[in-house]
């Protein structure tokens, strides 16, 4: 069966978007939390938990900033896919959440996403980034700029520059799909 590999790298820039950083660096944090979790669901059924191994908020900011960021979807109650990233920033009051740094999503089923960049929406409940992103279903790799999915990798839709290549069961890369 053929499959599409990835052809491009990984790269810095076009799609990427500016990394926030916390207020200055000689402001300390107004709040430092060690194993932070916070959990959002519906009538008893949890929808989604956020942890990080360090959260800090600063005075006159909504903003909590992370390090070693871990993100559990769940779907009827259970884990559908897990996103985990080096940062990343909740906002208090919508819960809108942004992963950097090496941003990986990986479903129960293997899907599995790579970004530098990828920003959960809770009131719309899906993924999207406009930085380079890799998806990988299976023996098929495809890579491209800008994103928008549920967390489970099933409407998966990469806006530009999609590319990629079939293999073939050898691993080999064949251009043409043979």
């Amino acid at each position: 069966m053929a499959a599409v590999v990835l052809l491009a790298l990984l790269t810095v820039g076009c799609g990427e978007e500016p990394e926030p950083t916390p207020p200055g660096v000689d402001q300390l944090p107004t709040q430092r939390t060690y194993d932070y979790s916070t959990r959002h669901s519906r009538d008893a059924v949890p929808e989604w938990e956020l942890f990080g191994n360090v959260a800090e908020q600063y005075e006159g900011e909504d903003t909590m900033y992370l390090t070693g960021v871990r993100m559990v979807f769940y779907r009827d109650g259970e884990t559908d896919a897990v996103l985990t990233s080096d940062r990343g920033e909740v906002d208090q009051e919508t819960e809108a959440t942004v992963a950097r740094g090496n941003v990986v999503v990986v479903t129960d089923d293997g899907r599995r996403l790579e970004s530098e960049v990828l920003h959960w929406d809770p009131e719309r409940e899906l993924i999207h980034t406009e930085a380079f992103v890799r998806f990988t279903e299976g023996d098929q790799v495809l890579t491209g700029y800008g994103l928008e999915t549920d967390p489970d990798l099933t409407n998966v839709q990469i806006q530009r520059d999609v590319k990629g290549v079939a293999r073939d069961e050898t691993g080999t890369s064949d251009p043409e799909g043979r």
